[in-house]
């Protein structure tokens, strides 16, 4: 398996089980801005639930992801269809990638 996939299948991995470990106090209909994850309070999400999103329901998730680690933004493209459609928003603050991202050898790129 290669490693973006391994990386990206720890973090999907992560990103649900903080959300199955949410309280039942989340506001439902509204964009949270940042939700903290249980096991590492460095890695958070933006998150939209369904206004008729119930605890303890199995509710369909869609993961996303922005290039600069903006978790709202892809939550805010999707909120309409979620609310019709009955899913669950959570966008990384945290996965980067492109230009600015800070890859493991890239503080070593430009070595002279």
């Amino acid at each position: 398996m290669a490693p973006k996939a391994v990386i990206l299948a720890i973090l999907l991995t992560h990103a649900a089980s903080s959300i199955l470990a949410t309280p039942d106090e989340l506001p439902r209909g509204l964009i949270i801005d940042k939700v903290v994850c249980l096991s590492d309070p460095n890695q958070s999400y933006a998150l939209y639930l369904p206004s008729r999103n119930a605890p303890g329901q199995a509710w369909p998730i869609l993961f996303c992801f922005d290039p600069a680690a903006r978790g709202r933004v892809p939550v805010e493209l999707f909120r309409d269809a979620a609310e019709q459609y009955g899913y669950i928003l959570a966008g990384s603050n945290n996965s980067r990638n492109g230009a600015g991202a800070q890859g493991p050898g890239r503080c070593c790129a430009r070595r002279e």
